[in-house]
């Protein structure tokens, strides 16, 4: 930091300043005080100091690049992990998130397929991923942000599962390589809180028009089918204690002028993607353990007779009375119009099943089980209090009649006749 940033420092934060420059004055009165070879063995020992842990710096980037690039594979090259791996992590993750699958239609046997599914700040992923697989036997692709392949370990464990960094043009290269993928769209506010999505189509923070357009001119130029999908339950699981918005780059300004103010000049972020359009960081605590609720609806295909039928719903949406050529735009406006009702018709379904399903608290039964022995050692314990009671009261009746039974007369005293008493003479 040059001189320039330290005097606007303490231009804005004098108090500061002044403790700074009193710990300063001491401690350079203190280095004077010292001897010349003491001086001289401490500034050995600070410059051995800095060059060791410039090496250690050196080194740790090494390290750290190596196991990041290691092993580098191409998202296009991508192979799914065997079922041997995967079959038992998906059930294990839906053994602790249960979820109940719902599914319109069978799978297209291809496999190049687009999910379109609403997210909760991303939580329904493992469990949306292991009822696809359990359903399909195959690993959809997805997106995440470039921040979690700058962990090690992590990194590697997300790409083993199919996770690319999240860039403009990684989901057409994947379609074009043929793999399944999926694609999340942010939910706006009020969604998360329960109430139906349509009301909120004009919120700020939901993308999820403008993505779905996007999702569906991609699905028409890669000849891809569309699976809408709608999964609640999340938001009944967890609540969003707080939120933080992003950091803003600081910048100290240049000094000019001394007589002029400085201020700090904040550097707005760039608007985020539609694929991560909330990212802030969010502190989410658990409130209620419930099952997970999903349901796929029927696949919209782009090609043959499928684009055919596509090109008839997109008539009757602009009004035109006899089928002309449409264009790409005026087919993706119709196709996400499609996803859009089909994700409503499915959540406001879920939503009535859910209030139906006697097993929606997962922890229910045991509930019911922990109560029902509750009440089974109460009732025990009342039988046997009133047993011990009923068991004294017998005893007693018993002992009662035993005691008629063998009871005899009382023993009358002796009766003495005073004339047989012999007189004492005195």
């Amino acid at each position: 930091m040059d001189s320039t940033n330290l005097l606007s420092l303490a231009w804005r934060f004098p108090e500061a300043a002044k403790y700074a420059w009193q710990a300063h004055r001491k401690c350079k009165e203190f280095a004077a005080s010292l001897s010349p070879d003491v001086r001289g063995r401490i500034k050995w020992a600070w410059d051995k100091g800095l060059e060791s842990s410039l090496v250690v710096k050196k080194t740790a980037e090494k390290v750290y690049c190596d196991v990041i690039a290691f092993p580098y594979q191409a998202p296009t090259e991508w192979t799914q992990p065997t079922s041997l791996i995967l079959s038992p992590l998906a059930r294990l993750i839906l053994f602790f998130l249960p979820v109940s699958s719902d599914w319109e239609s069978s799978f297209p046997k291809d496999g190049k397929v687009l999910f379109i599914c609403n997210s909760y700040y991303s939580l329904e992923v493992p469990a949306v991923h292991s009822a696809i697989y359990m359903q399909t036997g195959r690993l959809v692709r997805f997106t995440v942000d470039p921040l979690h392949f700058k962990l090690p370990v992590w990194k590697h464990v997300l790409e083993y599962l199919g996770a690319v960094p999240e860039s403009p043009s990684i989901l057409p290269e994947l379609m074009s390589a043929g793999f399944t993928v999926i694609v999340y769209v942010p939910e706006p506010p009020r969604a998360i809180e329960g109430k139906p999505l349509i009301e909120d189509a004009s919120e700020e923070r939901s993308l999820g028009p403008a993505l779905n357009i996007q999702c569906a001119t991609w699905a028409l130029e890669k000849g891809y089918s569309v699976i809408p999908a709608t999964a609640i339950g999340a938001s009944d699981m967890f609540r969003v204690l707080c939120e933080v918005p992003p950091l803003p780059e600081i910048s100290l300004p240049t000094v000019t002028s001394l007589t002029k103010p400085w201020t700090l000049k904040l550097k707005r972020p760039s608007m985020p993607s539609p694929q991560n359009s909330n990212r802030r960081l969010r502190v989410i605590v658990p409130r209620s353990y419930q099952r997970q609720y999903v349901r796929f609806a029927a696949a919209k295909g782009t090609r043959g007779t499928s684009r055919k039928v596509l090109e008839k719903e997109c008539a009757i949406l602009l009004g035109k009375m006899s089928l002309t050529q449409f264009s790409d735009e005026e087919l993706a406006s119709a196709l996400a119009f499609n996803m859009r009702f089909a994700t409503e018709t499915n959540y406001l379904y879920l939503c009535e099943a859910r209030e139906e399903d006697p097993r929606r608290h997962v922890l229910a039964p045991l509930w019911k089980a922990v109560r029902r022995s509750g009440d089974l050692v109460v009732y025990a314990e009342q039988k046997y209090l009133g047993g011990k009671q009923m068991i004294r009261r017998k005893s007693a009746i018993g002992l009662r009649a035993l005691a008629d039974f063998v009871d005899v007369p009382p023993l009358q005293p002796p009766s003495y006749d005073e004339t047989c008493v012999p007189q004492v003479a005195c």
